[in-house]
């Protein structure tokens, strides 16, 4: 009776194990929003600082987060690197007086990008596209240093 009870706790393992690892992540449209750390508070990015290390924080939305992922901040326009204490965190330090910072994805496993359509009275999920594993821009801002 205990070998047969878990031989079938075993072979349902293992299907539901196959059954989530076969599934694609989903969401709505990726994208990055950029936000400027001053003290304790966290605004959205509308100005950096002249000659300082400014801090910022990269949040991903739209699902895209879930999926396994390495994020690239760059610019031309400023020296950035992260911040070893802190995932997510940048210290940039701006060279000119307009900085565009851009955000890039390289997912690692599919994406479906979805939107709910209403359907005979019923909300259903429907796939836009799908995104297959290489690297997106999610993320764009063009700031004033100050």
């Amino acid at each position: 009776m205990a070998l047969r009870s878990i031989i079938i706790l075993a072979l349902t393992f293992v299907s539901l194990n196959i059954f989530a690892q076969g599934k694609p992540k989903e969401g709505s449209a990726p994208r990055a929003n950029i936000y400027l750390i001053e003290g304790d508070s966290e605004n959205l990015i509308t100005h950096l600082k002249k000659n300082k290390e400014n801090k910022i924080r990269v949040k991903l939305e739209g699902g895209i987060e879930n999926v396994k992922h390495t994020m690239y901040v760059t610019s031309k326009h400023a020296s950035i690197k992260p911040d070893p204490k802190v995932e997510n965190q940048y210290i940039i330090i701006p060279k000119e007086e307009n900085v565009e910072i851009i955000v890039d994805i390289k997912t690692e496993e599919d994406y479906n990008q979805i939107q709910m359509v209403d359907k005979n009275g019923k909300q259903k999920k429907e796939v836009v596209k799908t995104l297959t594993p290489k690297t997106y821009m999610v993320g764009y801002e063009k700031v004033k240093v100050n």
